[in-house]
């Protein structure tokens, strides 16, 4: 198989090409990513890879194509020869969506647009897309599939966004997308998470300092192992066409 990810010199990035690599030894992996918070190092850790600018398909080998999901020709080319498309690109969190909503719009709505009309063109056979918890919005949890979207950030209102457009290609288009909540993952890999309440805790228990919680202690959230998501993405690839157009909480 061949794999496109885009964002996939970030945390939950190198873990997924792992994932891929362990169950499907010959596949042939293309990352695109603007290193705009995926490093280079972060891929070293996990495979080797080739920094390219043009693309050819080659089994067994991962290639790295520094480039920014808003643009939507590269987004076609990238696109050429590839089975799946795992799209992880982002402008993540809700406080710099609050500060800077358009930013988070041409990211998160342009950028994957523009990838689910490149599968389309391309004739990709899935696109498995990395929503949010967020989406969900002002509800008491638990959440759940079946809630009527209430997005209270721009962030949450542009997953939900990518959300809709997966659902349009699936039953417009004809291709398998499966749409994926993440929520708060954790894990190896994450040492760039430094604002992330359980690596900061981890650090701060290592140098035998005090781990601050805010507000009465009262509040919950969820976390999900980065194990599991990878779990929960590559059944996803595998069950794409019994499931296409639907959304899951993966918490």
């Amino acid at each position: 198989m061949n794999y496109l990810i885009t964002g996939g010199a970030g945390f939950i990035g190198v873990n997924l090409i792992k994932k891929l690599k362990a169950e499907d030894h010959e596949c042939y992996i293309r990352v695109v990513d603007n290193l705009k918070s995926g490093r280079k190092e972060m891929l070293k850790e996990v495979c080797d890879f080739n920094e390219v600018s043009d693309f050819y398909v080659k089994r067994g080998s991962v290639d790295l194509c520094i480039n920014d999901i808003k643009d939507p020709d590269f987004a076609m080319r990238a696109c050429e020869g590839i089975d799946v498309v795992i799209h992880l690109a982002a402008n993540t969190g809700v406080p710099v969506s609050v500060e800077h909503p358009r930013e988070d719009l041409n990211n998160n709505v342009i950028g994957t647009f523009n990838y689910l009309e490149a599968s389309r063109h391309n004739k990709v056979k899935t696109f498995i897309f990395a929503s949010s918890s967020a989406t969900s919005g002002g509800y008491t949890p638990p959440f759940h599939e079946k809630l009527f979207p209430r997005p209270i950030s721009p962030y949450g209102a542009s997953k939900g966004a990518g959300e809709a457009y997966c659902h349009v290609y699936s039953t417009a288009y004809g291709l398998n997308t499966v749409a994926l909540r993440f929520s708060n993952v954790y894990g190896p890999h994450s040492a760039n998470k430094t604002t992330q309440v359980i690596p900061r805790f981890i650090g701060n228990a290592l140098h035998n300092e005090s781990l601050e919680v805010f507000g009465d202690g009262t509040q919950t959230r969820d976390y999900c192992f980065v194990e599991d998501l990878m779990e929960a993405i590559w059944l996803a690839i595998l069950k794409a066409d019994e499931i296409t157009g639907n959304v899951f909480q993966i918490a």
